[in-house]
């Protein structure tokens, strides 16, 4: 055989083999936690009430998400009139729906991101400006968790009057290592979950109930200095 046929051969096989990318949930029977209401008071927002994580994340992979793509979940926070200047965000809380190693070790490459993003702006990666960041790792067979990230130095605001603040919650693709990592989402509380999913065909953040999925509420509580008790809790298109 020729090298060019060989080559044609192996491609087509591989191309065969390769499942493509989808919307899905996964198939794991997980079980389920107790509530555990997010916290409140000053210095503490979420969208959430409850940040306890059930199983039912959507996210772009195979199906049943036994690999996971790219996923990036965003939540938005429009802040309160009268927030202070300097405001800043020190910590992120969020749900691990499941976690699937094909190595057998810790699944790496996940970060929490923070932004400013002009108040009345359209939500897409173009707007946003990284005031801080925390990349994180789990470890294989974690389900059904909650985890709190420290933002050091902390995130600051520097003209809430003016600025949102807005979470990323990011995934790499997972599916060359044959692993899997779904973030924790239920289906409490308000405002809008956005996904972006490259492999999936969302290439801007998408509002996830424009995808047919509006009961799911990804977990991202942020706490800090000065921020408000409570939100201006609007949709921006």
């Amino acid at each position: 055989m020729s090298k060019s046929l060989l080559a044609l051969s192996v491609g087509l096989f591989c191309a065969a083999g390769a499942q493509a990318a989808s919307f899905s949930t996964t198939t794991q029977s997980l079980g389920n936690v107790p509530a555990a209401a997010c916290p409140t008071g000053p210095g503490n927002l979420s969208h959430n009430t409850d940040c306890a994580p059930l199983q039912g994340t959507v996210a772009c992979g195979a199906t049943g998400l036994a690999t996971t793509a790219e996923n990036s979940y965003y939540r938005r926070y429009v802040l309160a009139a009268g927030t202070t200047p300097g405001a800043s965000v020190s910590s992120v809380h969020i749900g691990i729906e499941s976690t699937t190693s094909g190595t057998g070790s810790d699944v790496t490459g996940m970060e929490v991101r923070i932004y400013t993003i002009p108040t009345g702006t359209a939500l897409t990666t173009g707007a946003l400006t990284l005031i801080g960041s925390a990349p994180f790792t789990s470890p294989d067979g974690n389900v059904l968790a909650e985890l709190d990230l420290a933002i050091s130095p902390a995130a600051v605001i520097d003209d809430p009057a003016t600025k949102d603040i807005v979470v990323e919650l990011f995934q790499p693709d997972l599916e060359p290592s044959a692993s899997a990592f779904v973030f924790g989402s239920n289906s409490t509380g308000s405002g809008i979950t956005y996904l972006r999913a490259p492999d999936c065909g969302a290439n801007q953040p998408t509002d996830i109930a424009s995808l047919g999925f509006p009961d799911v509420k990804i977990i991202a509580a942020l706490a800090g200095q000065g921020l408000p008790v409570s939100l201006q809790d609007f949709t921006i298109e």
